[in-house]
């Protein structure tokens, strides 16, 4: 699936009613697909708050079980956001 297919896919996926099937499918699907963690990543910033604090839910999800998908510049993305 190309990249702008696959972000309006998830952008729907994170804008339903989502439960945990719905969040473990998205997690499987990234961890599957390590480049899908980019775009999931930077729905962070979406202008919905809505998808904007569940692509974060999902990617605190991806955290637990892959933190090294995380690199230093996610790392400080975050840190600069908290500030």
């Amino acid at each position: 699936m190309n990249t702008k297919k696959y972000k309006m896919v998830l952008r729907k996926s994170l804008n339903q009613t989502l439960n945990l099937k719905i969040i473990s499918n998205i997690v499987n699907s990234v961890l599957e697909n390590p480049s899908e963690f980019e775009i999931l990543f930077k729905l962070m910033s979406d202008r919905n708050v809505k998808i904007s604090w569940r692509a974060a839910w999902v990617c605190d999800k991806i955290a637990e079980i892959q933190p090294l998908f995380f690199c230093q510049s996610h790392i400080d993305d975050i840190v600069s956001r908290t500030i």
